[in-house]
């Protein structure tokens, strides 16, 4: 499950490069284990010290964090995380939607026989 899972990271990685929202010359794998390791280090922490962290508290700096960089100077989020969500399960919706509508003359088809 954690495989399926990092493979997973590393493919939406792979497509932001694709579309131009992350660098083309960012090592995928290392882009993924530096996520994953800052998630899993804050969870363990964390536990080991009994306050276990809540993650929507947690995801918003990381975010930043991993689009802003660590500059100085100009380092500002752009999109916002929960906008960003937003706009992918829009996309995801639309995706879903259109592979139903390129389907439907195969249907129609079956329905006039």
């Amino acid at each position: 499950m954690i495989r399926e899972f990092a493979k997973l990271v590393v493919q939406i990685i792979e497509e932001g490069k694709r579309e131009g929202l992350i660098r083309a010359n960012i090592d995928s794998r290392l882009l993924r284990d530096a996520i994953l390791g800052a998630i899993e280090h804050t969870t363990i922490r964390g536990s080991i010290l009994g306050r276990h962290p809540k993650l929507t508290e947690t995801a918003n700096p990381l975010y930043d964090f991993f689009i802003s960089g660590i500059q100085s100077h100009g380092g500002t989020v752009v999109l916002p995380l929960q906008e960003f969500l937003r706009m992918k399960e829009s996309q995801r919706e639309k995706t879903q939607s259109q592979q139903r509508s390129d389907l439907d003359p195969f249907f129609k088809k079956g329905e006039e026989k």
